[in-house]
């Protein structure tokens, strides 16, 4: 399951089978089947379905004092068929892609299809000397929370007190 980053464009893509004249796209969003798109295509092309927008729709933003950002699972399910507008018998195996979306943006440099995380560490952070340390600002006498997205399980916040100098994140960044 990839996680995804719903402000920008996420394709999803399949090619078309010999003897295909459409593909069907369904989008389940949270388990509740949303949408069903259809395309007419050629022979020997890629088809693709942006999913984002549809998706982000289903994002629900409001404050959580966990630090846990909200997030939709999407089912995105690609199939071809022998007739026009999603008609006639299915052509070869459906593609079945599952993804988990986050109000989330990436930048020029990746491209569609961002991914969360997007770097190691969270962008939040600022690098010191050592490539896995990073200093983030907190204020002084005051404990908090540090929450970010691992490569791991994907969430996670990392507590820390009034005496921290320095904590160690799920993903063993050390921040100071």
């Amino acid at each position: 399951m990839a996680n995804i980053a719903l402000r920008s464009p996420q394709f999803k893509s399949i090619a078309v089978s010999t003897g295909a004249l459409s593909v069907v796209c369904t989008v389940t969003i949270d388990g509740i089947l949303r949408y069903t798109l259809i395309k007419n295509v050629q022979q020997s092309t890629t088809v693709n379905f942006d999913i984002a927008e549809l998706a982000r729709d289903y994002i629900e933003i409001e404050y959580q004092s966990d630090y846990e950002p909200q997030t939709v699972s999407i089912v995105t399910v690609l199939t071809n068929y022998d007739g026009l507008n999603g008609t006639g018998s299915v052509v070869d195996l459906p593609t079945t892609i599952t993804d988990r979306g986050f109000e989330a943006y990436g930048t020029f440099e990746e491209e569609v299809n961002p991914e969360v995380p997007f770097r190691t560490a969270p962008t939040y952070l600022i690098p010191t000397t050592d490539t896995n340390t990073f200093t983030i600002f907190a204020p002084n006498n005051t404990a908090g929370i540090i929450p970010n997205i691992t490569s791991l399980n994907g969430l996670a916040v990392t507590p820390y007190t009034v005496s921290d100098t320095s904590v160690t994140t799920v993903d063993s960044v050390v921040c100071k």
